[in-house]
């Protein structure tokens, strides 16, 4: 796995996921005399979290004020002379990291995945046996049902170890009353495929890094999609490794502790409504870069790079890109509030970073509970709220599906929910900033070319299928939603989407 150096600020978190799924026995299709291989036999997926097409406009053109002008993403920009590149791409909504991930893996939205957020909440399961680290409460299996879901860091048997202490706490788990009260693990949370198991089951080879052991979610289901996974978790103390030359992340090792996230009294962010980024953001993204030139490098040397499909995207956002429209709720103000704290005991669980999904206690008082909150808009920094009708063109209703919050309050642009002052921005929410992202594919056969029509990055998880030979449909949630493929690549003569 190549990471970059998460700022605390949030603004690109920058974990480079790497999912290599090798075809090697799959072909086209029958002709006269003989089978023809097809010519993408491995694909690279790339998540560059953060990043959307405004930074790699930016970095690809270059920009006043910021590297002289020159460009700054030459990497990057090598990969688009040779690919595709959507200029009007959307992320997962909800635009947190595992929602994100699974709209590039499974083709599907939170309403096929049953997955809203890394914490979120399951009228149908009960408490884990331990109180949790991120303060889930344990609680009796059968007897309680319904529960907070956590799948984040707080899950390590040790939040300070890279290995997150051996890997996840059963005891820190949900459990399924239906089930002998067993644990859930991630991918059993996720209701439909994975890529991974569908390449695995046609005979493929897959591998996945993350940032946190709880990422053995794109296993799926079924548990058997990963030939080869790797979640170090991001948020372990720094300590040096001596046995490599010049890797020692402090000035002084013995002072970190596990809130020290990556970069220590730097602020990043972007300068401007333009993208322009901060000195900080813009090492980041040149550190990045230079991880992509690795693995095209490492591919050209193992003769793999004329075989591979790269595709380099992201999970979400981050929002405001303009540092002028940010207003952290209560830090800046301490006479606003969060839309949980307005509705007070009547909210079960809240996920609250630039947009408020809301599980209420009382399903019952939903409608008076939108009323509230629409009262409060302006102390609560809310654009716009969805509930009932409204919330079911997106997600499963809330009264049918025990994991559909009940209300999701959308912020006004530039709010974040936070009583810290050192966020510049977050992500989570429906606005352009956290759902407006790059894609580019990219392989030596392809032409440059542009798609200025919309699309999403869904579409990622049937492309990758179908540029394998493999058949879209295999993916329960392309089935579902009718995810189609990614429009204007050619990936080899006679194969055109």
């Amino acid at each position: 796995m190549i990471k970059t150096k998460q700022f605390k600020a949030g603004i690109l978190t920058g974990i480079l996921a790497l999912a290599a799924v090798s075809a090697t026995h799959l072909y086209a299709g029958e002709h006269e005399g003989g089978r023809e291989e097809r010519h993408i036999r491995h694909v690279l997926l790339i998540s560059i979290d953060g990043m959307h097409e405004l930074d790699f406009a930016n970095c690809a053109k270059g920009i006043s004020g910021v590297n002289a002008g020159l460009p700054y993403c030459p990497q990057l920009a090598k990969l688009s002379h040779r690919g595709v590149n959507y200029l009007q791409a959307s992320s997962s909504k909800p635009s947190d990291s595992f929602p994100g991930l699974l709209a590039l893996v499974t083709g599907g939205s939170s309403r096929s995945t049953g997955v809203f957020y890394d914490v979120s909440y399951d009228r149908s399961l009960s408490p884990p046996a331990q109180t949790t680290p991120g303060d889930i409460a344990g609680g009796a299996c059968p007897s309680t049902i319904g529960t907070p879901v956590g799948f984040d860091e707080t899950i390590d048997l040790d939040t300070s170890k890279l290995n997150g202490g051996g890997g996840i706490n059963p005891n820190f788990l949900p459990r399924d009353p239906n089930k002998g009260c067993a644990p859930v693990f991630p991918h059993e949370f996720l209701r439909v495929n994975t890529i991974f198991e569908v390449v695995r089951s046609a005979g493929g080879y897959t591998a996945w890094t993350d940032k946190h052991p709880a990422y053995e979610l794109v296993k799926g289901p079924s548990g058997n999609g990963l030939n080869d996974f790797f979640g170090p978790e991001v948020n372990s103390v720094p300590v040096p490794l001596p046995q490599v030359t010049g890797c020692s992340p402090l000035p002084d090792p013995a002072a970190a502790t596990p809130d020290v996230e990556k970069v220590i009294g730097v602020t990043g962010g972007y300068k401007d409504a333009l993208g322009r980024p901060s000195p900080a953001l813009l090492s980041e993204i040149e550190f990045v870069d230079k991880s992509i030139g690795q693995f095209v490098s490492e591919l050209e040397k193992r003769d793999l790079l004329e075989t591979t499909l790269i595709i380099v995207s992201a999970k979400h956002g981050q929002s405001p890109i303009d540092p002028n429209r940010l207003l952290r709720i209560p830090a800046d103000n301490a006479a606003d509030k969060s839309p949980a704290d307005v509705l007070g005991p009547l909210v079960a669980q809240s996920i609250e970073d630039d947009v408020s999904l809301l599980w209420l206690t009382d399903q019952g008082q939903t409608e008076s509970a939108v009323a509230t909150l629409d009262a409060n808009a302006d102390v609560a920094g809310i654009g716009e709220i969805l509930s009932g009708p409204y919330l079911n063109l997106f997600f499963n209703p809330a009264d049918k599906d025990p994991r559909t919050p009940d209300i999701l309050a959308i912020s006004k642009i530039g709010v974040v929910y936070t009583g810290k002052k050192k966020k510049v921005a977050e992500h989570g929410g429906f606005a352009p900033d956290d759902t407006h992202v790059l894609i580019l594919v990219s392989n030596p056969e392809l032409s440059p070319a542009v798609v200025s029509s919309p699309v999403e990055t869904s579409q990622v998880a049937p492309t990758i299928l179908k540029a394998l030979g493999l058949n879209p449909r295999e993916l329960q949630a392309v089935r579902k939603e009718g995810t189609q493929v990614l429009p204007g690549l050619r990936l080899s003569e006679g194969d055109s989407h």
